[in-house]
């Protein structure tokens, strides 16, 4: 499956708006730099085939019954990759006695270099001592394919570096010939036996994530419309999140969502796509139930956005951006796709022509799912005749000249407006009354 950098954005996949941390590091509970390497890559190549989803799933569940809790100490690791990539060479190429007495003649004069090769040898072998009984504990409970494979290759590689034969002595040419057997002979296996560490990392912080942000695994169905309903689907990014269910299925592809503003809508919309993102990681999603069916494309236009390099305006932005999920719809992909406030960047009447438009013939699209939020209550009595058109809303209530919201979704059209009430509250009025001509 397919982000692009738009949507990406528009999700916080990595980054908030405002530079903060975004979705990703929600999630980020690796233990090690590759770890989070793998993971990352992971969430910017999110998968479409169901099967290969699953086989990701059912590794992160059988990581989660056993409730691990050995993985190898996280510095230690560290040491170990720094000293296999450290780039000094001590009498690398020679053998024999001109090995010996160069390793006598260094050890005399760069003690320190002495120091460091015994050090590192000695790190690397404790580390396999700790990681063999992690590994053999694993592979004992039968793991699924996703966890069997990077512990079975990663087990043949260490009875290929047999590191329990090295033994360190006083001798500076054995320590020598330890180094160099581990920083030259064998850098191709250790450079596979730390990826293949970092995958395994990367899996165990998955389930991690799940159980401490209390994801559920979606459901994948296989099904010729489409198909994505949920129940209790909420932002991980809230501390403490009122979920809502997400229903578009059944023939009604298209969600027309409506409410005044600070009601829920956006944060709702990017609930809803981060969920869909996430399981196709093969992840758990933020919901008590999640189904769908499996997506080529996720789109979103969430935040309008100018292009001056290009002499783009907002409107014309989002004409292209249209033009892009139109192309996809065309091009017979199955996508998702959230508008938050399509065609804000023009007058009220181009935006509701150009609205009607687009929904009625995105609507028609029954292999692709769409959630639509909007101001512009006046459409639902253009769309409420379309079958695939279905309406939901987020309102609020005011209490002693305030508003409050509850951030639950229903079902209908809300017609409440609350801008100048905020505006009210804020004290704009009284500020705009105290200027002098």
């Amino acid at each position: 499956m397919r982000i692009d950098d738009k949507t990406c954005r528009d999700l916080e996949i990595f980054q908030t708006r405002d530079g903060r941390p975004g979705v990703f590091q929600c999630m980020d509970f690796t233990k090690t730099p590759g770890g989070r390497k793998a993971l990352r890559h992971r969430f910017e190549n999110p998968l479409s085939d169901p099967i290969l989803i699953r086989q990701v799933q059912d590794g992160i569940r059988f990581l989660l019954d056993g409730k691990l809790t050995s993985f190898p100490d996280p510095n230690l690791i560290r040491d170990v990759q720094r000293y296999l990539d450290s780039p000094w060479d001590i009498a690398s190429r020679a053998h024999g006695l001109t090995f010996l007495i160069e390793s006598i003649v260094v050890s005399f004069r760069y003690q320190e270099l002495l120091r460091e090769a015994r050090s590192g040898v000695d790190s690397a072998q404790r580390l396999i001592s700790q990681l063999l009984p992690f590994l053999k504990h694993l592979l004992e409970k039968d793991p699924p394919p996703e966890v069997r494979r990077p512990v079975e290759s990663l087990l043949a590689l260490i009875d290929r570096l047999r590191l329990d034969h090295i033994r360190l002595s006083r001798y500076p040419w054995a320590i020598f010939r330890a180094d160099r057997y581990l920083r030259f002979q064998r850098r191709a296996d250790f450079q596979r036996f730390f990826g293949l560490l970092s995958d395994l990392d990367a899996l165990i912080a998955m389930a991690a994530a799940g159980e401490s942000r209390g994801l559920v695994f979606p459901e994948f169905v296989d099904s010729p419309g489409f198909l994505l309903e949920g129940e209790g689907v909420f932002h991980p990014f809230l501390d403490r999140p009122v979920g809502n269910p997400v229903r578009v299925a059944g023939g009604k592809t298209l969600v027309f969502l409506t409410g005044p503003n600070m009601a829920g809508k956006t944060t709702y919309l990017k609930a809803v796509a981060v969920s869909v993102f996430l399981a196709h990681i093969g992840m758990g999603v933020p919901a008590t139930r999640f189904r769908l069916s499996p997506l080529d494309m996720v789109f979103s236009s969430l935040t309008a956005e100018e292009n001056l390099r290009e002499g783009l305006s907002y409107f014309m932005a989002e004409v292209r951006r249209v033009r892009q999920v139109a192309e996809t719809l065309a091009s017979g992909q199955r996508a998702f796709v959230v508008f938050d406030e399509v065609f804000r960047g023009t007058n009220v009447r181009d935006a509701l022509d150009a609205s009607r438009l687009v929904i009625r013939g995105f609507a028609r699209s029954g292999r692709c799912g769409f959630i639509f939020s909007s101001h512009l209550v006046e459409l639902a009595e253009d769309l409420k005749e379309d079958p695939a058109v279905r309406f939901a809303f987020f309102d609020g209530q005011i209490r002693d000249g305030r508003a409050s919201y509850q951030f639950r979704m229903r079902e209908g059209v809300c017609q409440q407006r609350f801008g100048l009430l905020l505006l009210e509250q804020e004290g704009v009025p009284e500020l705009l009354g105290s200027l002098q001509t």
